[in-house]
């Protein structure tokens, strides 16, 4: 792929990333299993911990000099944006969900939105 959808993707990984952030604020290791039966401070550790890793492997793979790699990674990154987007929705009763501000909204949205927009042009290319 090149040029606009190449920029595309980097809109979708700054709005993923961002809202990562957002996830530390908001707390979101307490309505994630596993996460959740954990101690406040464990469960924070935890959640921030594993997310090394995690970028690391999304951003290597989404940079790899190998087209086929660099390309899966992409798709799955944007992919799961809309998934994203679903499990905030299906968590959205939770009593520890601290999503609902106007900044909170618009990073899920717009991950799950242009996820879904970069998937399609991605299947269409």
């Amino acid at each position: 792929m090149g040029g606009a959808v190449d920029l595309l993707f980097s809109l979708v990984l700054a709005l993923f990333l961002t809202h990562q952030l957002d996830a530390v604020r908001g707390r979101e290791w307490r309505v994630l299993p596993v996460f959740n039966a954990l101690s406040e401070a464990t469960g924070r550790t935890a959640y921030i911990i594993l997310h090394a890793p995690l970028l690391w492997l999304i951003l290597l793979g989404c940079w790899s000099a190998e087209a086929e790699t660099r390309d899966f990674w992409r798709f799955v990154v944007a992919g799961f944006g809309p998934v994203h987007f679903g499990l905030h929705w299906l968590l959205r009763e939770h009593p520890h969900y601290d999503f609902d501000g106007l900044l909170s909204r618009g990073l899920i949205i717009g991950y799950g939105a242009l996820g879904a927009l970069y998937v399609a042009l991605a299947l269409a290319i």
